[in-house]
Formats: structure tokens, sequence, C-alpha cells
């Protein structure tokens, strides 16, 4: 919401028409996604057991490593970040844990573990 204030009161003329990176500007692994996800649903219901994640061999046109430029939204529109991304996730995840269904609530706590995500599991995730 910040960014679309931002852009809707913004002085400079070329800040007009753009398309903007609207992020942290940190970048994020997957593994701490799946990390800090999983805490937060377990805070949010008690019943729910968080899995290990699967992985799976990377396929091609799969993005290994990335971080949003926010270059161009805090240079046209004085875009600076409040939160990280925990931090933002922690505020909405209750949002998104309201509107789950019965059924998909039960089949996210089912998310089967493969034999492969085992023996995976630990191995290092870059960034």
């Amino acid at each position: 919401m910040q960014a679309n204030l931002l852009a809707a009161t913004a002085e400079h003329p070329e800040a007009a028409n753009q398309v903007y990176n609207v992020a942290v500007g940190e970048q994020t692994s997957l593994n701490e996604l799946f990390a800090i996800l999983g805490k937060l649903l377990a805070l949010s219901d008690p019943d729910f057991t968080p899995s290990r994640p699967v992985y799976r061999d990377f396929r091609p046109g799969d993005v290994r490593f990335s971080r949003a430029d926010i270059a161009k939204a805090a240079s046209l529109l004085g875009y600076r970040p409040k939160l990280r991304v925990g931090e933002g996730l922690e505020r909405a995840i209750h949002w998104y844990v309201d509107r789950l269904s019965p059924r998909a609530r039960r089949a996210a706590m089912r998310v089967p573990i493969s034999q492969e995500a085992s023996a995976l599991a630990a191995r290092p995730t870059p960034g």
C-alpha cells in the first residue's frame, strides 16, 4: 500500500506511467520462506505440524537466485520498505489462514514427504 500511495502522489513527472518493483530489496531463499511460513502457520493453528520441504531437480527456466531491484521505486517515488519479509508475512498470515477452506486446510497439513526430501533436506541452499 505504501508504494501505491507514493505512486498516486508522486511529484516527479517521470514517475508517471512506470512499472515498479515493490519488494523488500533483499534476497530470501525458498528454504527461508518455507521456514517462516511453517513457523507462522504453527503459531496460528496449534494443530498444524510443519512438514519438511520436498526437493526436486531444477527445471529449465527455474530461477535459482532472485532479488527485486527496487532502485527505480526508491529514486522516483521515495519508496523505502518498512517491513522485512518475515514481518510482512506475520502481519498477513491471519488473513490468509482465515480464508482457507476446510479442505485446503486439511491438505496443507498432509503435505507428503518423499524419501528424496528426507535425504536432501539438510543440503545447504545458496543465498
